[in-house]
């Protein structure tokens, strides 16, 4: 394959990862109601190192038109996948400050319950006294 072969089987690559990426950030159309780029946990995959599954689901749709559609391809989950590895420093450190979110919640919520444990009891005994 040629040079210039080679150039075109890319080119065709990028319009197809940036016609569908485009479509499902909603920058395409401003009729386009049904764009979403969710990602989820799935599961942690047992064999010899853990390894979490996470799914990306990328779609879009159109105002007046019922139809939605799929926006990822083998070449967009590639080039998703190495955005995130390029960016997996900040994205590791934004996920150990949730956890660390969720745990001052968790404790709020926790004193929370044990003040209002303590109120509860406190008001019970005050009432044996009377």
């Amino acid at each position: 394959m040629s040079k210039i072969d080679d150039y075109n089987k890319q080119k065709s690559i990028t319009d197809a990862v940036m016609r569908k990426l485009t479509c499902a950030l909603g920058k395409d159309r401003s009729d386009n109601d049904k764009h979403q780029i969710d990602v989820s946990f799935t599961r942690v995959e047992n064999n010899n190192w853990n390894e979490a599954i996470i799914k990306i689901k990328a779609s879009y749709g159109y105002y007046g038109d019922s139809s939605g559609y799929d926006a990822i391809s083998e070449s967009v989950g590639r080039y998703l996948a190495r955005a995130i590895q390029g960016h997996i420093k900040t994205i590791t450190e934004t996920a150990i400050k949730y956890a660390e979110n969720d745990l001052r919640e968790a404790s709020q919520r926790a004193k929370n319950e044990a003040i209002g444990v303590l109120e509860y009891l406190n008001n019970e005994a005050e009432q044996c006294e009377s």
